[in-house]
């Protein structure tokens, strides 16, 4: 398991899953919250949510993020490549987590998690967990144009884009730069932004669909929540 390095309260539990753990044998209190995830920009109350029969059940609820307030509810978010994004209030008022992929943060997801906050965005601290990071996240110019349609400028992609050294026509993208830089727009503060840094396309502890070119359909189980 990796576990977030941030100063939030004791009461705040987190992790991001790796392969050494079955996701199933670990000791929760309670069943996690689990979404149908969709790569769009919708978050639910995670309260209002069934708990499945099985953790590894399907899902219905069709969503790319979660929150709660409630002590016990466990916010669960899964990733094979996408960033995991928690938010905790320093106070422990309010945690969530966000599935940020390309379409979910072009189609401005974080625009949204801003709407559902308790207090000033200034008073939540974030974690960016494992995901693929620049030198592995090969993108065309479609996708360049899918954030601009959603509003993002050329001056604003320029800073988490970069020409591909071999390719022509090719770019690297930085998922975890771009989501630090926008939450920081939305008045979010750079000392309370905390990444991993770690690829899951290079670390072989976590699965990864582009490292195993779609083969592997496990997911890597990103979970915080409020403990009583």
């Amino acid at each position: 398991m990796i576990y977030p390095n941030w100063p939030v309260s004791k009461q705040i539990k987190a992790f991001n899953s790796t392969k050494t753990i079955p996701f199933q044998d670990y000791p929760f209190t309670t069943p996690p919250k689990i979404l149908k995830q969709v790569h769009a920009n919708k978050l639910v109350h995670a309260d209002k949510l069934v708990h499945a029969d099985k953790i590894l059940a399907p899902k219905k609820t069709e969503a790319d993020g979660l929150f709660t307030s409630t002590p016990n509810v466990i916010c669960t978010i899964l990733t094979a490549d996408c960033l995991p994004l928690f938010f905790a209030h320093q106070q422990s008022l309010q945690v969530g987590a966000l599935h940020c992929g390309w379409r979910s943060l072009a189609s401005n997801i974080l625009n949204n998690m801003l709407t559902i906050l308790l207090a000033d965005i200034k008073n939540y601290y974030f974690w960016l967990g494992p995901s693929i990071l620049q030198e592995n996240f090969e993108v065309e110019q479609d996708l360049l144009d899918n954030f601009m349609h959603h509003g993002y400028s050329v001056d604003f992609l320029a800073k988490v884009v970069k020409p591909h050294p071999t390719k022509a026509h090719k770019f690297l993208f930085d998922l975890a730069k771009l989501t630090k830089l926008r939450l920081q727009e939305l008045g979010a503060l750079e000392q309370n932004i905390f990444l991993s840094n770690l690829c899951t396309v290079t670390d072989a502890s976590f699965h990864s669909h582009r490292a195993s070119k779609g083969q592997n359909k496990e997911r890597n189980y990103n979970c915080i929540w409020i403990e009583s």
